[in-house]
């Protein structure tokens, strides 16, 4: 029986960016013309200002939500022992079925609180499946990722090794960049420069307030790179 998870998956395209801008500039034209229809009709400046900004402050609200239903795609992704696949449950199509024996390799990473599986096919063709961590309060991606390891490594525990004549060879598990040797040496660096900040601090030279976002993005960079230590 196939594992199953509901995910909201995040997929922005190239038109949902276009739409975002359009939708940018018609607010901004809108907001302006409200602002010169109140103050045809309200000769104060202010009130004009005001209900102008009004406008805007809610269209922009209205185009969060839009732009965020464009990309967080509602999926079913099921995972057994011999594939994964992918539904998308707005419109009930299968948009990904992807046995294990013709994935080259793949690679689990999280960066910017997003997390991604990424697939390399045998015909060089690459599936990324992401997910915003949150929107994902149960874990369900990482769960999913699991078992899908899980999974494909029983399958290529039988498979036949690549060879000349089987060029394709069992899957290979890439390392994200927060594992490899240049995520280990940055940490050190990073260390060694909020170490002199902190000393920078302690002589009075910076206020707390000056270094408050580096330390910030230290730990945060720290907090990812542990995490995926500890996948490793």
């Amino acid at each position: 029986m196939p594992t199953e998870y509901q995910l909201k998956l995040v997929n922005p395209t190239p038109r949902t960016y276009w739409n975002a801008a359009a939708g940018i500039l018609g607010l901004g034209g809108v907001a302006y013309g409200t602002h010169l229809l109140v103050h045809r009709l309200l000769p104060d400046n202010d009130n004009a200002i005001a209900v102008a900004m009004l406008v805007l402050a809610g269209g922009f609200l209205l185009g969060i939500v839009a732009f965020l239903k464009a990309i967080l795609i509602p999926s079913l992704v099921s995972v057994d022992a011999t594939e994964l696949r992918v539904r998308d449950l707005r419109r009930n199509e299968l948009t990904h079925c992807l046995a294990y024996a013709n994935i080259a390799a793949y690679r689990h990473q999280t960066l910017d609180s997003t997390e991604e599986l990424r697939l390399t096919l045998h015909n060089g063709e690459r599936v990324a499946l992401k997910s915003a961590a949150n929107f994902d309060t149960a874990n369900e991606f990482t769960k999913m990722v699991r078992v899908f390891g899980q999974q494909l490594a029983q399958a290529a525990a039988v498979q036949v090794p690549a060879s000349p004549g089987n060029p394709a060879g069992p899957p290979v598990r890439e390392k994200s960049f927060l594992e490899k040797p240049l995520a280990t040496g940055l940490v050190l660096a990073a260390t060694l420069l909020v170490g002199l900040l902190g000393w920078q601090v302690a002589a009075g030279n910076l206020t707390v307030g000056n270094v408050t976002s580096v330390f910030v993005m230290y730990i945060a960079y720290v907090v990812a790179w542990l995490a995926a230590r500890r996948r490793t």
